[in-house]
């Protein structure tokens, strides 16, 4: 057979590693080459774990990548994921998964599992350690029945020594049993100083009782990463004084302002900032307690990119004191505080469903309010920012900044993400017969 026609076969079954392990035994000269280097390529290997005893992926998995074998050393991206993808139906983490026979394993996604002993999750991953990116998507941690708390023993190893890139993304109604907290409470528990990490994501599902302490918390991780983070792409919460159980003291400390945390990262160069207020319809009137930092980040003369996502609501109160809030930014992050400052972004979040209005009205509203804020960051002096506003849907934000391939986006030029932006933005204004202006 041609040599080209076994490699488009075998393009078709790229993502499916039962086949390709298949076919690299069936010639060594023609197809075992192509399907390890196929297998390498793929950035979609599933490894997908449905809850019963011996689950047959993870077998099968285990008896086809044995040690020192030339398909183990094809593998460069895995995906381990559980079936269910209800939050009230996830399965365990497999405790059985060893993934150490995957020596060039260099990105892991662990997706959908309950974990009941963050000793064991480290380890397995731990044990990668040609691992430089490592994504944790829809994955709870198991509580203590009797106290509600989290099940924390001691971990002794939390990130392979090459992990560059952490990635950590929850749905809303994780916030309860969130997986965050545990994880970077027990690498403060830890006796390393230091954690090479260059990016990290970190999308946390927010609830009325998930903000308490958590800004305070990455306040003190922070510093063991600050040596090394260059991107951060983070979700902050905003605490409205009703619906939160501290005190005011400790809430105007750290939950409605800036947060000191990145305000204090030496060698940040992209930074995108999703605010969640637990109360949208009011949160516009504390705009300026914590849209902006009070004084310049450590990272001004760095800093090239910076993007910043709220939530549309209603305007309840003076219209005009939030539009002045946002007339300051571009004098906040003037030339001469940021001299490497690009593009700065605004991106007003909405979405059709948690109102009542017809898609077409609210698209209507938030494009009169998109443009009214545009006029307000109109630069007044050769020194001020160049601000973008845009309204983007807000799964279509989630799909586009949240996502794995965000990453490979990051070092894009300014003018490649504009490109970008513009399409996508050309995608989401069309609502029925009404095209919102770009």
């Amino acid at each position: 057979m041609l040599v080209e026609l076994v490699d488009i076969i075998l393009g078709f079954l790229r993502d499916d590693w039962r086949a390709l392990a298949a076919c690299h035994l069936v010639d060594p000269d023609v197809w075992a080459p192509l399907a390890l280097a196929h297998l390498s390529k793929s950035q979609d290997l599933a490894l997908v774990v449905d809850g019963r005893a011996g689950c047959s992926d993870v077998g099968d998995f285990h008896r086809i990548f044995l040690p020192d074998r030339p398909i183990s050393q094809a593998v460069r991206f895995l995906t381990v994921r559980g079936a269910n993808a209800d939050i009230a139906d996830l399965l365990p983490f497999p405790d059985e998964l060893d993934l150490r026979h995957l020596p060039h394993l260099t990105s892991l996604r662990v997706q959908r599992f309950v974990v009941d002993s963050l000793q064991i999750f480290t380890l397995v991953v731990a044990r990668c350690h040609a691992l430089r990116e490592l994504s944790i998507d829809s994955v709870l941690f198991e509580r203590d029945a009797a106290t509600n708390t989290p099940k924390a023993g001691p971990v002794t190893h939390i990130l392979p020594p090459n992990l560059q890139t952490l990635r950590i993304l929850e749905p809303r109604e994780m916030s309860p049993i969130s997986f965050v907290a545990p994880l970077i409470y027990s690498m403060l528990c830890t006796s390393e100083t230091s954690f090479p990490v260059h990016s990290l994501m970190l999308y946390r599902g927010l609830g009325p009782d998930s903000s308490d302490g958590f800004l305070s918390l990455l306040g003190h991780w922070f510093p063991r990463i600050q040596a090394t983070l260059m991107r951060l792409s983070i979700s902050v919460p905003v605490v409205h004084l009703a619906s939160t159980r501290l005190s005011l003291l400790n809430m105007l400390a750290y939950l409605q302002r800036f947060p000191d945390a990145i305000i204090d990262l030496p060698r940040l160069c992209d930074l995108t900032i999703r605010y969640q207020p637990e109360d949208v319809s009011s949160y516009m009137s504390a705009l300026g307690r914590f849209f902006m930092p009070k004084r310049p980040l450590v990272s001004a003369r760095v800093l090239q990119r910076i993007r910043l996502a709220l939530p549309y609501s209603r305007p309840t109160g003076d219209i005009q004191a939030t539009m002045a809030e946002f007339a300051r930014v571009p004098h906040i992050l003037s030339k001469d505080v940021y001299p490497a400052l690009s593009d700065v972004h605004i991106n007003i979040l909405w979405d059709p469903d948690e109102r009542g209005d017809s898609e077409a009205l609210l698209a209507s509203e938030v494009d009169a309010f998109v443009h009214a804020v545009r006029s307000a960051v109109r630069p007044k002096s050769k020194q001020d920012a160049v601000v973008t506003v845009d309204a983007i849907r807000r799964e279509e934000w989630e799909k586009y900044y949240c996502s794995l391939s965000a990453w490979n986006r990051m070092g894009m030029g300014g003018q490649a993400r504009h490109q970008v932006c513009t399409s996508l933005q050309q995608t989401l204004w069309t609502t029925g017969s009404s095209t919102l202006r770009s």
